[in-house]
């Protein structure tokens, strides 16, 4: 009976909201709603979904996840412009999110907010794709940052030093912001690959392979935030110079189906996430005479570079804030399911 439904598919429809009763199917896990053009919300799924397509709803309001969500729910939408809130984003704490940015302004620039503001905050590994030219630059206060696919760069000691007593307080490094600058195309069916290594002895500590997953051909150029949770920190010494190296590659259904074009990265930039050194900034600040008011960065010292310009989480959110708003947004929310798979 419909208590045993696993799959349904209500594309194309043109009821204003769900079916009554959804939310108490106990074994719904792929529900499809795309292209359902009166729809006005989604409110009421069981926590057993993992899949829940909503794209090209052009009458979409609201979606409420559910907070019992498993690890594994996966949320696609876009082109859903008129959307306002998502409801219980902030929980899908093991999710990989893709914002994809387009030209328009027709999204309300209260989804930007929510959605920018839970993504800087949660911790966790995220992307944004410019679909178009955004007209958001690679800042020149970026921790780093160089022409071609691959760069050199430090990152401060994860403790700034502190003996290992007192490793009970919080890190001040959080994690790191990779920008692959704008005006480098890449077709949607390509497989992104980031290595970074110790420039000395060649330990891995992070590889990663994530295809362009979306419903645009293509990109402008993208932002990938590395939390320290994804990178091998235990290969790591507070003095070791990393390098990054990023090249694209085609799918197997990209050579299949030949519809592979690219064309080289044409530059990169590192920029490092972390808490404040205050008692180091004061006295470092008065060196840098280029940074923006108010700061969007402050300095962390480092034994062989003096200082490093990095960013706190709120820092990077309100220069993302700025940069994005009055801009469509998608959303492709990927579970740890998928992830590990």
């Amino acid at each position: 009976g419909m208590f045993s439904l696993e799959v349904l598919f209500l594309r194309g429809n043109k009821f204003s909201s769900l079916p009554s009763g959804i939310g108490f199917l106990p074994n719904l896990k792929y529900l499809d709603v795309q292209a359902c053009k009166y729809l006005v919300s989604i409110l009421d799924l069981p926590s057993s979904l993992s899949f829940l397509i909503a794209s090209y709803c052009k009458s979409l309001e609201r979606v409420r996840i559910p907070i019992e969500s498993k690890e594994e729910l996966c949320v696609n939408i876009y082109e859903s412009l008129s959307l306002e809130e998502i409801q219980g984003i902030e929980g899908l704490n093991n999710s990989f999110w893709n914002v994809s940015v387009a030209r328009r302004s027709h999204s309300p620039n209260k989804l930007q907010k929510s959605v920018v503001e839970a993504m800087c905050n949660r911790g966790h590994g995220y992307r944004i794709s410019f679909i178009v030219d955004v007209g958001l630059e690679m800042p020149d206060w970026m921790s780093y940052r160089g022409e071609g696919c691959s760069l050199s760069f430090h990152i401060p000691p994860v403790f700034l030093g502190l003996p290992p007593v007192f490793l009970g307080l919080p890190p001040v490094f959080l994690g790191l912001v990779l920008w692959l600058e704008k005006g480098t195309h890449l077709y949607t069916h390509t497989n992104i690959i980031i290595i970074i290594k110790n420039k000395s002895n060649g330990r891995i500590l992070f590889n990663d392979k994530r295809a362009q997953i979306g419903l645009h051909i293509f990109m402008e150029g993208w932002i990938r935030y590395i939390s320290r949770s994804e990178m091998a920190m235990e290969d790591y010494c507070a003095d070791d110079e990393l390098e990054l190296h990023i090249y694209p590659e085609p799918t197997e259904y990209a050579l299949r189906m030949g519809h592979y074009w690219k064309r080289g990265v044409e530059g990169c930039g590192v920029h490092v996430i972390a808490r404040k050194s205050d008692s180091f900034e004061e006295s470092a600040v008065g060196t840098d005479t280029v940074m923006p008011s108010p700061p969007l960065y402050h300095l962390l010292p480092h034994p062989h570079r003096c200082s490093i310009r990095a960013s706190t989480p709120k820092q990077w959110c309100d220069f993302l804030l700025a940069g994005l708003q009055n801009h469509d947004i998608g959303l492709l929310l990927l579970g740890k399911k998928e992830l590990d798979g």
